[in-house]
């Protein structure tokens, strides 16, 4: 029974790091189907994911969805001859990896030799298609040639459609803090692609915090290490903490905040959090179930224990058989939830008042009432009125 509580609670821990928050579901679906491509085994299930995809979903979606969503527009322009290629682990991925570098270096190539060839008039005029383009699709900006992607109007154009558009930035405008600020205040994943001295700027990371508390991953070490750089980051998305510094992490003030933005669950903390009772007071609060998860100390402490049921009956359950035993904590339980009737002492089943309490709020408790109140007759009246 631990071992299988332990692979749930772990398997929870990973699904409740992987749902990130993430503010562009399209764009992730693409960039992780990108990096897949790369990687034996996974690419095959991902392939054949994209190849139901393209074959039987997008026949029911409207051409204009198409084109709007960044995730289909990828699936779209990708061919089925690398999507059945990738099918085969290894060598797949090293044929796809071979032609993908072939084929980068030719249009490197290109782009170096039609920069070479480039006229004034004739840039001006691929400056002024492109920042047309870019309006609508920042990401465009990839395909500009090198000299446009130097262009600080052209870039700014596009990080403002798209702020992940940064990334095909060149190393300069990257530095550049009018930029990076546009970009992050777009999307704030964006500030992965900012220059170290601009994840180390603190205007730069708040405003990609506020966007996005997961953008604290690319920030740097010393501001990782911020306590309000990391609050901020907190207050948008609670799971932010798991990118702040060690010290941070085990921060009574940080950890509170992570809990009241659903960024922190009880049963990943140590004994010793565990056993505090401003945090489990903290947790129950916004989740009363995480009662289950305190110490023992805690669990036989009424004001943590009313906190709980107060919101939930149920979590009568966790609580201490003292307190199962205790009028007031057993009262609130049944009042908010007449089923809680089941988790209360042998001696308060038997009680009338209790009885009467928890049947007023559910007729259906009457079941877990001693055998001789369920034989009551006004129990047996009232309860046939309030069942739910």
């Amino acid at each position: 029974m631990t071992l299988k509580l332990n692979l749930f609670l772990s398997l929870n821990k990973l699904l409740r790091r992987y749902r990130m928050g993430i503010s562009n579901l399209s764009q992730a679906c693409r960039r992780i189907d990108d990096i897949a491509d790369y990687i034996p085994v996974i690419s095959t299930v991902t392939n054949l994911v994209d190849l139901f995809q393209k074959c039987i979903i997008s026949t029911f979606i409207s051409k204009e969805s198409l084109v709007k969503n960044h995730y289909y527009k990828h699936l779209s322009d990708k061919s089925f001859r690398r999507c059945i290629t990738l099918l085969i682990p290894v060598l797949g991925n090293l044929t796809i990896a071979i032609l993908d570098f072939l084929h980068q270096k030719k249009d490197n190539e290109k782009q170096q030799d039609k920069n070479v060839s480039s006229k004034p008039t004739t840039l001006q005029k691929d400056k002024e298609a492109l920042v047309a383009i870019v309006k609508k699709e920042g990401l465009a900006l990839k395909g500009a040639r090198l000299e446009l992607q130097k262009d600080k109007d052209i870039v700014l154009t596009a990080v403002k459609q798209n702020g992940e558009a940064l990334q095909y930035a060149s190393r300069e405008l990257r530095d550049n803090k009018n930029i990076v600020l546009a970009a992050v205040e777009q999307n704030g994943w964006a500030l992965e692609f900012a220059s170290p001295r601009l994840q180390n700027d603190r205007d730069v990371v708040l405003t990609a915090l506020r966007q996005n508390g997961w953008a604290l991953r690319y920030a740097s070490p010393r501001l990782k290490d911020d306590p309000k750089i990391v609050l901020a980051a907190i207050q948008e998305n609670g799971w932010a903490l798991a990118e702040a510094s060690e010290r941070l992490r085990k921060n009574k003030k940080m950890i509170i905040a992570a809990i009241q933005n659903e960024g922190w669950a009880l049963e990943e903390a140590s004994e010793e959090l565990r056993n505090d009772k401003d945090i489990v007071l903290a947790a129950v609060k916004k989740r009363p179930s995480r009662l289950r998860y305190a110490s023992e100390k805690l669990k036989n402490d009424k004001d943590v224990v009313l906190a709980a049921v107060k919101q939930d009956g149920y979590a009568l359950e966790f609580a201490s058989p003292q307190l199962q035993n205790d009028k007031d904590v057993v009262l609130a339980a049944i009042q908010q939830n007449g089923w809680a009737l089941q988790y209360v002492s042998s001696a308060l089943k038997d009680n009338l008042d209790i009885v009467q309490a928890a049947v007023q709020q559910n007729g259906w408790a009457l079941q877990y009432a001693s055998r001789e109140l369920q034989k009551n007759e006004e129990l047996i009246k009232l309860a046939r009125l309030t069942r739910k």
